[in-house]
């Protein structure tokens, strides 16, 4: 079953995905980037001949292209994940609006062997990131995406604050 809503070009995409059976290996061909947190179950992406597992609890990034993945469900419960779709430009808008209008600081010193040019990178989520992908969720159930983009833009926005507010997070690069 997939959840989502499309807004208007301008704006990121929240998706959520939730695959009660395990499917195998699935193609995917994303024209725009992700940052995805895994609910429930476990993810794979297959890069040639390596393997990456996300587990419960991890926040992901995936970036543009061909990617193929495989959704783990947990026992007696489906896997479960969120994504935020968003493009270059978007992701633009919303440093620059970041920059400006809270002041916030944005650099890109943030350099490690898990992060640097790569077309995957996992990173475990710290409480706050995980509370807030579970108001995500609360609000997906409630369909309040629904009504508009603006919620989209502005948990987008927080999303992004959070991510660039922790030092040691690999997603900032």
């Amino acid at each position: 079953m997939i959840n989502h809503y499309t807004p208007s070009p301008q704006q990121p995409t929240i998706v959520k995905y939730v695959q009660p059976y395990r499917n195998g290996i699935q193609s995917h061909s994303l024209n725009r980037h992700g940052i995805g947190f895994i609910l429930r179950g476990k993810k794979y992406v297959y890069n040639g001949d390596q393997r990456e597992q996300i587990n419960r609890g991890e926040i992901f990034y995936l970036n543009m292209g061909h990617h193929y993945t495989e959704d783990i469900p947990e026992t007696n419960h489906p896997f479960e994940q969120i994504i935020f779709y968003y493009d270059n430009q978007q992701l633009s808008r919303i440093l620059s609006q970041l920059s400006i209008n809270y002041q916030l600081n944005i650099n890109n010193n943030h350099s490690c062997p898990n992060c640097e040019n790569r077309s995957l990178v996992i990173y475990p989520a710290w409480n706050t990131l995980k509370n807030f992908f579970a108001t995500i969720d609360q609000y997906i159930k409630e369909d309040i995406f629904n009504n508009g983009s603006t919620a989209e833009t502005l948990k987008m926005t927080e999303l992004l604050y959070l991510i660039l507010s922790n030092d040691e997070c690999c997603l900032k690069n």
